[in-house]
């Protein structure tokens, strides 16, 4: 399946904080996707590191803010709401109704969750109606880049998960398995972290003065990893953790995306071409709304250890990928 736009036809400067470079993906024409992850947008909630009173405002800011970008499509990459009701994610469509750029997705642990009864929970079947271009696990174009879209919430279409923990369905595997085999350098979206990421955020959270939060498992990471492994050269895009993060291991590069409700409140746009893709961050906040954002999660291992990160950016640099060609 294809994304048709004209944005990739455009001349736009790489803006924002950089936040890595990367050898790959690589795309003969000009490619920019904006990748958003772990809004946590709920209707009701205030406070906590997520800053649940806050995240419809920050949704609105971010679809002015893409739509003012010359982007090839926007790919939500898992927990675009908290709690999984499907009055969550009606709030989430009526605002993004107003996106300009074509609009994907793949499910986070709180997509689609069986829940405590406080509202109707959305389904498999209709998630994928309202932000998937196809059935998951999907392959789609985007411009020049080869977008791998993959459910690693253990949700079925026949039955809801009670768990925040990640699978990746066997058929998924054998699915990626093949389709590796006809695509160069891909870009893989998935929701949950592999080992390497969170064996990272367990040495780091190991040196700060609060209590260690934690972070749900993801039970086919090795699965997943040694299939990715085959490619040599694929960049998977993660959330879920909260902590920007690059960590290159087996011929995989993960890089874990910066969370839009927690600290520091933005998404990235990846910047493709010939010689590779530049990353970039992009505020969704005030620096008062950030400020806030920071002291509600004062005492969360994964706001400081993601407030050390944005610190000190870029979060990777790879000399073979210079800034993309237009």
């Amino acid at each position: 399946m294809t994304v048709r736009t004209d944005a990739a036809s455009r001349s736009a400067d790489t803006d924002g904080s950089v936040l890595g470079y990367f050898a790959t993906p690589t795309a003969e024409t000009r490619t920019r996707i904006a990748v958003v992850s772990d809004l946590h947008l709920s209707t009701s909630g205030v406070g906590t590191p997520r800053v649940f009173h806050r995240t419809g405002e920050r949704l609105r800011r971010v679809v002015t803010s893409l739509n003012r970008s010359e982007l090839d499509a926007v790919v939500f990459n898992g927990d675009l709401v908290q709690n999984g009701t499907r009055a969550e994610h009606d709030a989430f469509g009526r605002i993004v109704a107003d996106l300009d750029p074509p609009l994907v997705a793949v499910p986070g642990n709180h997509d689609l969750i069986d829940g405590d009864g406080a509202g109707t929970p959305l389904t498999l079947p209709e998630f994928q109606r309202r932000y998937a271009p196809a059935p998951f696990p999907y392959r789609v174009q985007i411009g020049g880049v080869d977008l791998i879209g993959l459910n690693s919430n253990a949700s079925t279409r026949e039955t809801l998960t009670d768990s925040y923990t990640g699978r990746l369905s066997r058929s998924t595997l054998e699915w990626l398995d093949e389709t590796l085999d006809a695509v160069d350098a891909p870009l893989v979206a998935v929701h949950h972290t592999l080992e390497t990421v969170r064996r990272r955020y367990r040495n780091e959270r190991k040196q700060l003065p609060v209590e260690n939060g934690g972070c749900p498992a993801f039970e086919t990471a090795d699965e997943l990893a040694g299939v990715l492994a085959t490619t040599g050269d694929a960049l998977v895009v993660t959330g879920h953790l909260h902590v920007p993060t690059v960590v290159r291991s087996g011929g995989i590069t993960e890089f874990t995306l910066p969370p839009l409700g927690p600290y520091p409140c933005g998404y990235t746009v990846l910047d493709v071409g010939r010689q590779g893709t530049v990353a970039s961050f992009h505020s969704a906040a005030t620096h008062a709304r950030q400020a806030e954002a920071l002291g509600l999660g004062r005492e969360n291992d994964r706001v400081l250890l993601a407030a050390a990160r944005m610190s000190n950016l870029p979060l990777v640099a790879d000399r073979r990928s210079p800034r993309p060609d237009a």
